[in-house]
């Protein structure tokens, strides 16, 4: 599980702009909540496995309702193109007590009106956060340069979610869940793409596109079985292809790279690791396979 984080605590400063930073943090803003009845909690924040080196999103979300929680997992890799998979759930209403018992422990609340922003930093390193209570009382915070709560905080909320939402179980997973194929030749302006996914649910849904002098010949999406990535993970682990890096395979003008995930082995580091002329053309021989899902 991607549950390894390098988080900062970020400290409240006086409202400034001062060159490339910005403050308007709130130092009035309450740093005690009376209630205890939580009702809704929303964090989106940029995170780091440092084991890894794998940097990425995590999206958190519940919403109380009569008797019951609805709420949201999610989490994308910032360097990968391959598509992230959300993972709704619905679930009983001590969810927001637990919520709440962490944040407590961690006393959140002494981080309440934070606003920083660094100009010119990549957005998709920005955290933000924001707990609302029965009594209107809240807990927000915003930093664009980085999370404002500790790593301990954090982990045990993303933790929390994982379980709840099922996920823990889709990421511990060995079958191959999500990939990329791209075939690109510069000389002819030809370009063929795919992702293949399988969402939460289980089903397995592709998009394929194929383009030639930006001209677009193929563009289709839908639901498919899981055979594809079966077939494809099956290729890929008798020829070599997997475990290893294959992005990107260079010929003149021409490189053809597969991108492949699953809970517990990850094909898409990028570097220019070589592969073998057989192993080529394996790869490029996918894409048949492939195309075969717009013949259904």
């Amino acid at each position: 599980m991607l549950m390894l984080f390098s988080l900062f605590a970020c400290a409240a400063e006086e409202d400034v702009e001062d060159g490339g930073h910005f403050s308007n943090t709130d130092v009035n803003a309450p740093k005690k909540i009376e209630s205890t009845q939580l009702t809704d909690i929303e964090c989106d924040c940029f995170v780091e496995d440092s084991e890894n080196e794998v940097f990425g999103r995590y999206c958190l979300n519940a919403q109380a309702e009569e008797g019951s929680v609805k709420g949201c997992f999610e989490f994308r890799e910032m360097d990968s193109p391959l598509v992230s998979v959300g993972f709704p759930f619905e679930t009983d209403a001590s969810f927001m007590d637990r919520l709440d018992e962490i944040l407590r422990r961690y006393d959140a609340a002494q981080y309440n009106g934070i606003y920083e922003e660094e100009i010119g930093i990549d957005p998709e390193h920005s955290f933000s956060f924001r707990a609302v209570y029965a009594s209107g009382e809240e807990i927000s915070c915003y930093d664009n340069a980085g999370p404002c709560f500790p790593m301990e905080l954090m982990k045990e909320l993303a933790d929390l979610f994982c379980q709840e939402s099922g996920a823990a179980v889709y990421y511990a997973s060995e079958q191959l869940q999500n990939l990329r194929y791209s075939i690109y030749d510069k000389d002819s302006n030809y370009r063929f793409t795919a992702y293949i996914y399988e969402n939460y649910d289980g089903t397995v849904l592709y998009q394929i596109q194929e383009k030639q002098d930006n001209e677009v010949l193929l563009d289709k999406e839908g639901k498919t079985g899981r055979d594809i990535l079966n077939t494809i993970q099956k290729i890929c682990e008798e020829n070599g292809l997997t475990g290893i890096s294959i992005y990107p395979r260079r010929e003149g003008n021409r490189y053809t790279a597969l991108e492949m995930k699953s809970g517990t082995v990850d094909s898409h580091v990028r570097s220019n690791t070589a592969i073998s002329d057989e192993q080529l053309e394996i790869l490029e021989g996918l894409k048949d396979l492939i195309r075969k899902l717009c013949e259904e």
